[in-house]
């Protein structure tokens, strides 16, 4: 039997660099495995991007009124819209997850954007650039490096970056005017560009705050500078664009500081000492500030009076003087202020003061005070009055240069002399005012009390009194109860009348020239003084008419002749006639025979009689026999005789023939002779 040889196995050795061959021939494996998937993803995804592209140039040439109009402007359209104008069919990622409402967030030229879009961009004034933006669960585009034709850098890429762009804003440099964070410019700042690419058609120049407040302007062709304008802390940079539609961000420029608007115009004032006077000046500036103050006495030659860096300065005027100073701030970007202008009165003398009176020296019933005030800049001590300019009385707690006295009060027609004194004890020269009080109440009173008047019309008087002059009377008249008539005067008196026949109440009013109005009785309760007046008037009947006088007291009509003793003389009473309070008579004497014996020198009166007999109104007196009335059938006495009644109380009356003795038998009793009748 044969022996069977030993075997020698693999040693630790061999097996280790075994195990190590299999593990680089797996990782090799593995790497390009995921290197093919890698490029096979990044390959589906810009197949997308460019199918995305080409819908969206599709869009906008179906849509030229969306196209952006200035060179470097923009506009995009979202991928949802083309899907839904069937310009593209939906996108998905490699997961299958839709692209179209997906929400993300890319930065692309200063804007930021959430959903699927492509944007346009006017390169130059006939051409546009088209920048796809797909956003999926899977993935999102890269503007800065896309493979469209659209890379380059952003807004928010300022130092730019070509990617597969082809274009560079590294290149480009700028030139700088001299520049320290500590000095403010007045003007625009312009920076040199130089170094552009030659491929660029247009750009975007940006001057900024900060990378997000930015104001922008877009021009054709090469940039030769950048002008920053806005007022602040700025700097520049530039967006370049060629014709294939590449882009690209230059880096920041320096920083300058911009002050282009002037403080604010100083507003001024006064604040006044015992020897001085100082104007506190205020203005603002809200960029870079007060830098210093100025004055001038023509708005031409200026001097600085103070670079004290606030919003306030004071000037002060140690001399007398009065002149038109002019007034402006400058701030620290060499901006000047509008001037301000007032005029400078230093007067240290004391001059007289002012007094406002509030009732410009005119009557009032009320207490009052007086508004006094100096244009004085010293120290005052204290105010004083006087009614005579000579004995002068201190008001307390007066040490002001304004000043408000206490009431005056009691009923006055006189002058008041005010004045001031400083701390030196030297006073003013007086000024004074009116002080007229009237508290007292005028009176009414009127010149017919009331109570019943027989007159056609009459005649009232009201007067109203007071020591210091009436301003007013009203009169309201009232004509059985109801209102009649108004009647006003500014004088103390008023004549009115009363017509008959009426019942009237009169009420009065009466105001001084301080405003009073009378208080007395009779009140209607609404402070009017009143009366009441009855007025009539007189009237007369005719009760006898066309009758004679018979000596033997027979009484027949004037047409008939007496009975008994003919031969005697007669009286004959005709033609009685009313008008209104006149009674018109015709009296007739009449001489039958001359052979009578009379009494001679006897006087005879032809009068009107009341019931008693009485004469009341005489209407012719002669005598008989003394100066011979020797005719036989004369009429001594043929005449009219007129009289009024309104004198006459109500009654009977009659025509009489008064005195002698004798065989004229008018003498004994007056004939009882009814001729009219008063009413009234």
């Amino acid at each position: 039997m044969k022996r069977m040889k030993h075997q020698k196995g693999f040693t630790m050795v061999e097996l280790l660099a075994t195990i190590v061959i299999l593990g680089l021939l797996t990782t090799v494996v593995v790497v390009g495995v995921a290197k093919t998937i890698q490029s096979s993803h990044q390959e589906y995804y810009e197949n997308q991007e460019n199918m995305l592209r080409l819908a969206g140039m599709e869009y906008f040439s179906d849509h030229r009124s969306e196209l952006p109009k200035e060179v470097g402007e923009e506009n995009y359209v979202l991928l949802s819209t083309l899907v839904d104008q069937k310009y593209i069919d939906e996108i998905v990622d490699i997961n299958e997850d839709s692209c179209v409402d997906y929400e993300g967030n890319i930065s692309f030229l200063g804007q930021v954007y959430t959903h699927s879009a492509v944007v346009v961009v006017k390169i130059d004034s006939e051409n546009y650039s088209y920048f796809p933006l797909l956003m999926c669960p899977a993935y999102s585009s890269d503007p800065n490096n896309s493979s469209s034709g659209s890379g380059g850098g952003s807004s928010d890429n300022p130092g730019g970056g070509t990617g597969d762009s082809g274009l560079d804003c590294g290149s480009v440099s700028f030139s700088y005017e001299e520049s320290n964070n500590s000095i403010w410019y007045n003007h625009d700042i312009i920076i040199g560009v130089s170094n552009v690419p030659t491929s660029v058609t247009s750009y975007r120049a940006y001057d900024c705050s900060s990378n997000t407040d930015c104001v922008s302007s877009s021009r054709d062709g090469i940039p030769r500078q950048v002008v920053l304008s806005e007022e602040g802390s700025r700097y520049g940079r530039l967006t370049l664009f060629d014709r294939r539609g590449n882009t690209c961000t230059t880096a920041n420029t320096k920083t300058y500081k911009i002050d282009k608007t002037a403080p604010t115009q100083p507003t001024v004032t006064q604040e006044e000492g015992d020897d001085s006077l100082t104007l506190v000046v205020s203005s603002s500036d809200a960029l870079s500030g007060i830098a210093k103050w100025d004055y001038s006495y023509d708005n031409s030659s200026w001097q600085t009076y103070s670079t004290a860096n606030s919003e306030t300065a004071e000037l002060t005027f140690d001399e007398e003087m009065n002149e038109t100073i002019y007034l402006r701030t400058c701030d620290k970007a060499g901006n000047c202020s509008a001037t301000s202008s007032l005029v400078v009165d230093v007067e240290f003398s004391l001059p007289a003061p002012s007094i406002v009176n509030p009732t410009n020296g005119n009557w009032t019933n009320t207490s009052f005070s007086l508004d006094v005030s100096t244009t004085y800049r010293g120290s005052i001590a204290y105010w004083q009055y006087s009614y005579n300019n000579s004995s002068f009385t201190t008001y307390a707690n007066s040490a002001t240069s304004t000043f408000t006295t206490t009431p005056y009060s009691a009923e006055r027609n006189q002058l008041t002399y005010i004045r001031y004194c400083n701390t030196a004890g030297e006073c003013s020269p007086s000024s004074s005012t009116m002080i007229r009080i009237d508290k007292t109440r005028p009176t009414i009173a009127f010149t017919y009390p009331g109570g019943t008047y027989v007159s056609n019309p009459m005649y009232n008087r009201i007067t109203a009194t007071d020591s210091n002059g009436i301003s007013r009377i009203l009169i309201h008249i009232y004509k059985n109860g109801s209102f009649f008539r108004q009647l006003e005067t500014t004088d103390s008196t008023i004549v009115y009348t009363l017509d008959p026949t009426a019942n009237y109440t009169v009420y009065v009013k009466a105001w001084d020239l301080a405003g009073n109005q009378q208080s007395q009785s009779p009140d209607n309760g609404a402070g009017w003084y009143y009366a009441g007046f009855n007025v009539t008037k007189k009237t007369a009947t005719v009760l006898n008419n066309n009758y004679m006088v018979c000596p033997n007291d027979q009484l027949v009509p004037s047409r008939e002749t007496c009975t008994t003793y003919p031969q005697y003389n007669t009286m004959y009473v005709s033609n009685v006639r009313v008008s209104g309070t006149t009674v018109t008579v015709n009296v007739r004497l009449h001489m039958n025979h001359t052979t009578v014996t009379w009494q001679r020198g006897q006087t005879r009166t032809l009068c009107v009689a009341n019931s008693s007999n009485q004469c009341v109104i005489n209407l012719k007196s002669f005598s008989i026999g003394s100066s011979g009335w020797t005719c036989t059938g004369c009429d001594p006495v043929n005449q009219d005789f007129s009289f009024d009644i309104s004198s006459l109380s109500a009654g009977d009356y009659r025509i009489i023939v008064d005195g002698g003795t004798t065989k004229f038998r008018f003498r004994d009793s007056p004939y009882v002779l009814n001729t009219f009748r008063v009413t009234g």
